[in-house]
């Protein structure tokens, strides 16, 4: 079992955000990942892995609402 959280951090460079502003589009600055995952192994055979991910101005577009993801991810060994 192994769990894992990690935060990851991307900026939009202000050139870009002010071309996209002249052109009509909203303003752009950065977008934060926040991810936890926990690996869990139920067998010799198989191994589960539930990820959460939560998503600060997805996209980097402000005013945009933030965005919740949940996943999993499963691995059966034969």
């Amino acid at each position: 079992m192994s769990g894992r959280i990690a935060v990851a951090r991307s900026h939009v460079s202000d050139d870009y955000s002010n071309s996209q502003v002249l052109q009509g589009n909203p303003l752009s600055s950065a977008e934060t990942v926040i991810e936890a995952t926990y690996k869990v192994q139920l067998t010799p055979w198989w191994t589960i892995q539930p990820d959460f991910q939560y998503i600060v101005t997805p996209s980097g577009v402000q005013g945009s609402k933030n965005a919740t993801v949940l996943g999993v991810r499963t691995i059966v060994a034969f």
